[in-house]
């Protein structure tokens, strides 16, 4: 049995994102395994919700205090301390490399991109967004230096990891996420089916297109409207769904899909709740992921799972999952864009093809795979010898 201390902040977060989804899927299967937990959140009602989010289990949830950022600069200064709070443990674990660590116990952070250190992230961006970016930095190189052990989510960002931190990273593991197959591709109810049209606005039969993902630049949000544009004449019944949470994007998109002429045609819903997702994605002609960069890019996977053909970027982590399951586009290409769409959405056999490919990718990674690769990471890094087969 290990004692692993985990820092939740990400399951804290009002916003569900890929980071939270991670550690909710993996922190019930460690449990499971036989190791003691000890969750860290950093106020009062950052612990509520993570109880509230791993419902049906009795956690230990502790509070950290001192608020988020106090206790991440306090971190970087090199004082961050939570022995009163988490007491003597194995291992911490931060759920990213933003650890509110005890200086004597054994350090892993997992990073799950560098998106804010990308070439070209900072510009036309506002000083907050600056300061954010030289944060980041400072406390990747602080991972770096302090801990035992660092887990990359894709080989891309491994790849970068040395490439800013070189000398100085430590054992770095590349685990990739899994996806609940079964959860994604068991057919959904027609009562979910017709529920998930209304939510998404799509009204009878209306073939659509999906994209999933915060309204932020990084998502691309922008390519994919131009190129639903391009071959909306061809796609009379086509809509456009891009679903997630409304941000500093979400204007301008409303803006453009009027200059396009096409907003009639685009569904800007919000949020899809996490009860209809799997119906929402069944439901697409098409899966779009058009970001610039992702450090993993986990609805690609669902999207396999669902068995719903796939179009996404040809950059970052989202080329390596691909494979030959999707097709892969520049980013900054609104021409091929519509040109995969259209493929896929005139011919169905091809469309075919990629979903079953797709799916037989997805049912390979799974979360019970990925949570026994990183207790064996765990245990490399802590010198533990390898567990003995059953």
């Amino acid at each position: 049995m290990t004692r692993i201390a985990v820092h939740c902040e990400a399951i804290e977060l009002q916003t569900v994102s890929g980071t939270q989804m991670v550690l909710r899927q993996l922190l019930p299967r460690w449990r499971k395994a036989g190791h003691e937990l000890t969750l860290v959140a950093r106020d009062a009602d950052g612990a509520r919700r993570v109880a509230a989010r791993l419902a049906g289990e009795d956690w230990d949830v502790r509070v950290a205090g001192g608020g988020r950022w106090r206790s991440r600069l306090a971190w970087l200064a090199g004082r961050g301390d939570l022995s009163k709070t988490i007491g003597r443990h194995d291992l911490w674990l931060s759920g990213w490399h933003w650890p509110l660590g005890r200086h004597d116990t054994p350090f892993v952070g997992i990073v799950h991109d560098l998106n804010p250190l990308e070439p070209g992230a900072g510009k036309n961006r506002g000083a907050r967004a600056r300061a954010y970016a030289q944060l980041y930095r400072r406390s990747l190189h602080a991972c770096a230096r302090r801990a035992r052990g660092i887990v990359a989510i894709s080989a891309y960002t491994h790849g970068r990891l040395r490439e800013l931190c070189g000398k100085h990273l430590p054992p770095c593991r590349v685990i990739h996420h899994g996806v609940d197959f079964e959860h994604w591709s068991e057919p959904a109810s027609p009562e979910n089916a017709r529920e998930a049209r209304r939510v998404l606005g799509v009204e009878g039969d209306m073939p659509y297109v999906l994209c999933l993902g915060q309204h932020t630049p990084n998502k691309n949000h922008a390519t994919l409207l131009e190129a639903f544009a391009r071959i909306a004449a061809e796609q009379p019944e086509l809509a456009l769904v891009l679903a997630g949470a409304f941000n500093c994007e979400t204007p301008a998109l409303r803006r453009r899909a009027e200059e396009l002429k096409v907003a009639d045609r685009v569904r800007v819903p919000g949020p899809v709740p996490g009860a209809l997702m799997p119906a929402a994605l069944q439901g697409a002609a098409v899966f779009a992921l058009p970001s610039f960069l992702e450090g993993f890019g986990l609805p690609l996977l669902e999207a396999f799972a669902a068995g719903v053909p796939v179009v996404c970027s040809s950059t970052g982590a989202l080329h390596e999952l691909a494979g030959n399951a999707a097709l892969t586009v520049d980013p900054a290409d609104p021409a091929g864009w519509a040109s995969a769409l259209q493929h896929l959405l005139s011919d169905p056999s091809e469309a075919r093809a990629h979903a079953a490919v797709g799916r037989d990718q997805a049912r390979r990674m799974s979360w019970d795979t990925c949570a026994a690769q990183y207790l064996e990471f765990f245990d490399e890094v802590l010198g533990n010898p390898p567990a003995r087969p059953a």
